[in-house]
């Protein structure tokens, strides 16, 4: 067992050639990948990362529900805020990060993603009936380089292969984006 630094460097010292794995764990946390497999290890090995994913949060939100739905990946907040009568029957709803991000263009404008995300699945693909509003928290290095007062909330639409951008509010100065959505999917 080995515990990272705050670096997340992390080291066994003194193994021998044999087999082992390398997974990684966290409470509340998962990772990818999720382990790394050496047979036999012969030496060092660098560039053994893993990604650290906050573990979905799921939640069942029915007809009169008035909510706020929260994931705490390590780039920032994603906050889901659901009114009452947005369905119309109890839906199941999964809220994860997202590990990919496809390519994808736009027909809007030219968009350069950021990586920061939200995936929100539901039960049985039900989709809201209201207005779901979306904050999405980053973190300075997140968007180093680019202009935060344009950053916006994509949406990607897997039928046409695009990402179609969201009316969205910038806030620079408390790094969040927030938009309002009927469609869950990927942001």
């Amino acid at each position: 067992t080995a515990t990272t630094n705050n670096d997340g460097a992390f080291a066994f010292p003194n193994l021998t050639a044999l087999t082992l794995a390398l997974t990684p764990s966290k409470t509340g946390w998962g990772f990818t990948p999720s382990r790394y497999d050496y047979a036999p290890l012969g030496g060092n090995k660098n560039n053994q990362d893993f990604r650290a994913l906050v573990s979905p949060r799921v939640a069942t939100v029915g007809p009169g529900d008035e909510l706020t739905l929260s994931l705490h990946p390590l780039s920032g907040d994603k906050n889901v805020l659901i009114g009452k009568n947005t369905f119309t029957e109890p839906v199941t709803l999964t809220l994860s990060e997202p590990t990919e991000f496809p390519d994808g263009p736009s027909d809007f404008a030219a968009l350069t993603g950021t990586r920061i995300g939200l995936q929100i699945d539901s039960s049985g693909n039900s989709q809201p009936t209201r207005d779901i509003t979306l904050t999405l928290s980053y973190r300075d290095s997140d968007v180093a380089g680019v202009d935060e007062n344009r950053l916006r909330i994509a949406f990607y639409d897997e039928t046409s292969g695009k990402w179609v951008p969201l009316p969205s509010s910038p806030d620079p100065q408390n790094n969040t984006v927030t938009g309002k959505v009927r469609h869950l999917s990927l942001f």
